[in-house]
């Protein structure tokens, strides 16, 4: 698989990514996004990587040590594994996938040390020899560019990111380890690129050398058009206009040349356009995947107001570097847990801007969903919100939820059979969604008594609040959208809500006795059914109808909308 441009969004990338490196971490750890996992990809063949670091006459202890793949750049969402050296300058990075890799140390001082072309073999102990940090050495590059011109310098296959600017001609780019680097600047629409250039540890008074590019890259600009009109079919009560929506725009060779995008990096960019053919300010943007091999990508895009008269249009520009600090599925919109499954599921991703809720995975196996991957399930299989069993206010949203607080979730189930009752998820002794035979999917809300007298009325009588789907028209082993929206409820139920089951809803909910027991703070947990699951949304939000009725028409497996169109 491979990524153009960025996939979590500058911010995601070198805020979190990078700066796991450059901020350093306590003792070595894993990330499984580059190494993959014994567990779920079904090859133990693991390796490890270690040395021992110098530094003038003693060793380097505390220094940060990373690798990352020789392809790596900085825009591209695979993360590094990344430890720190001991009291005696050694370090040993394990979990390591086959393949090349750069390896990287800064030491607390700022000496550097760059090793490429570590080739990893399957299950091997790959011992690198004793090394020496050093000063960082410096660059000079010409440029024709206007005083003042601003670009970003990066160092293919590694972590290094330099914002630099022009001044007399010349571009300064400032601590590089020694050693041979490629340089790749993009400045005033224009990439070049910088080769083979030998930097030697040098005084801070100095520079390293002059250089020339050798190469131009051309500008490569792709545009996609989205029209927003409702599709054929929709309902009448659809409005025409919603705010705060995630959308997903997905690229297919019926509209995207592949083989143009294979191995280019750059800026993917969206904007709002009206129907007079204003254009809205750039809005959040995040790559679910982009697999240049399967010819398919899916972007996910926060609109902020979408009007049925308007269009989306999906740029790229391999001139431009990646990324703004913009969330697709920002917390204070309360999406407190979203799971794409798209990173894999060792962990699962949590996709909120928050990102408090990360996954726990039993038994389970990724497989087509119905937006890029989902996640396989047997009776026995679970899916688990880490540290969910419990209000937490420095999180900035949990997934406790009660009958008196606002609530939303949506998600794509598929069941291999209807014949019998099925748990879907539940925080046990606080909601549920369920599958029964003859009654469909039911939301369960459990009210637990506080005793406690509030305006004259006593909290003494514990109670249920149910809503039932029915059961017309669903279909084993065939994807189902299932949302539910909810205000705060009183003891019989009143107030506003909504269960959506594709494009039916149920609006009232029954309200029955209940015996008022509950345990321990349990888990939000996915699990109890035979099928497969995707696309999970929680939080503590109201969503309207036409908001949930449009998400569903855009993340339908098929005929889904809005659909791009190559734009010349």
């Amino acid at each position: 698989m491979m990524s153009v441009g960025f996939a979590r969004s500058y911010f995601a990338t070198f805020g979190v990514a990078l700066a796991g490196f450059l901020a350093g971490v306590v003792g070595c750890s894993n990330d499984t996004s580059v190494a993959g996992n014994s567990a779920e990809t079904g090859s133990p063949e693991l390796a490890s990587i270690e040395g021992r670091l110098y530094l003038g006459e003693g060793v380097a202890s505390m220094a940060r040590v990373s690798i990352v793949p020789k392809d790596f750049n900085v825009f591209d969402d695979s993360v590094g594994i990344f430890g720190e050296t001991d009291e005696r300058g050694s370090y040993r990075l394990t979990g390591v996938a086959a393949g090349t890799y750069s390896l990287e140390a800064v030491a607390v001082s700022g000496e550097r040390l760059l090793v490429q072309d570590v080739v990893v073999s399957d299950h091997d102990s790959v011992v690198i020899q004793d090394d020496t940090l050093k000063v960082p050495g410096y660059a000079m590059l010409k440029s024709e560019m206007a005083d003042g011109a601003e670009g970003v310098i990066t160092a293919v296959g590694t972590t290094i990111y330099r914002e630099v600017s022009v001044s007399g001609g010349m571009i300064l780019v400032d601590s590089l380890p020694a050693g041979e680097l490629d340089l790749r600047l993009s400045l005033g629409g224009n990439v070049e690129l910088y080769k083979n250039l030998k930097v030697t540890p040098q005084d801070t008074a100095k520079v390293g050398f002059d250089a020339e590019p050798v190469a131009t890259v051309d500008t490569v600009v792709m545009r996609f058009v989205a029209p927003l009109a409702a599709p054929k079919g929709s309902v009448d009560s659809l409005m025409g206009f919603v705010s705060d929506i995630p959308l997903a725009l997905r690229l297919t060779p019926e509209n995207c040349n592949f083989d143009t995008l294979a191995g280019m990096d750059g800026r993917w960019e969206v904007r709002r356009i009206n129907a007079g053919g204003a254009a809205s300010k750039k809005l959040p943007i995040t790559s679910g995947y982009f697999d240049s091999l399967a010819q398919e990508a899916v972007f996910w895009v926060n609109v902020d107001s979408l009007n049925l008269e308007d269009s989306l249009e999906l740029v790229f520009n391999n001139a431009l570097t990646s990324g703004f600090a913009l969330d697709v599925f920002p917390t204070n919109r309360a999406y407190n847990m979203v799971w794409h499954f798209d990173d894999g599921i060792a962990p699962i991703t949590d996709w909120a801007e928050k990102q408090n809720f990360p996954g726990t995975a039993f038994k389970v196996s990724l497989v087509d969903g119905v937006v890029g991957s989902g996640v396989k399930m047997s009776a026995t299989s679970a899916l688990v919100a880490d540290h969910s069993a419990e209000a937490d206010s420095s999180l900035h949203g949990d997934l406790v939820f009660g009958t008196e607080d606002v609530f939303s979730f949506s998600l794509w189930i598929r069941l291999d059979n209807l014949g019998e009752e099925q748990l879907i998820f539940e925080k046990a002794g606080e909601y549920e969604l369920r599958y029964v035979p003859d009654s469909g999917f039911v939301v369960n809300f459990y009210h637990l008594a506080s005793g406690v007298v509030s305006d004259d009325v006593a909290d003494t009588a514990s109670y249920k609040l149910s809503w039932t789907s029915g059961s017309e028209g669903l279909k084993a082993a065939s994807w189902v959208y299932v949302a539910f929206s909810k205000l705060s409820m009183d003891g019989l139920g009143n107030g506003n809500s909504c269960l959506f089951v594709n494009s039916s809803k149920v609006e009232k909910p029954v309200l029955s006795d209940w015996e008022g027991v509950r345990g321990e703070a349990a888990d939000f947990r996915i699990g109890g059914f035979a099928g497969a699951i995707d696309e999970v949304f929680v939080g503590g939000s109201y969503r309207e109808n036409s908001w949930t009725y449009m998400t569903y028409l855009n993340q339908k497996p098929s005929d889904y909308w809005p659909v791009l169109v190559a734009k010349f």
